[in-house]
């Protein structure tokens, strides 16, 4: 529905809004291209709450790894 009718750009909030509700793995790797001065800091305070052990972490670890290359990338 997201790539048919709307955009990740329009988007970011309200994935973010459930990203931090379900911690839906499916959500969380959508944010990938969501513009990081959105979601990053968001997805970094929510890895703080949870625990290292579970696949959530590495979830949102991933994805804000994306999201530094991808600020990395635009401030060059």
């Amino acid at each position: 529905m997201l790539q048919r009718y709307s955009s990740i750009q329009f988007e970011a909030e309200r994935i973010l809004a459930v990203v931090q509700i379900y911690l839906d793995e499916l959500f969380i790797d959508a944010l990938k291209e969501a513009p990081p001065e959105v979601v990053l800091e968001p997805l970094k305070a929510l890895r703080s709450t949870i625990d290292e052990k579970y696949a959530e972490y590495r979830d949102l670890s991933f994805t804000i790894d994306k999201l530094e290359q991808k600020m990395r990338k635009e401030d060059e």
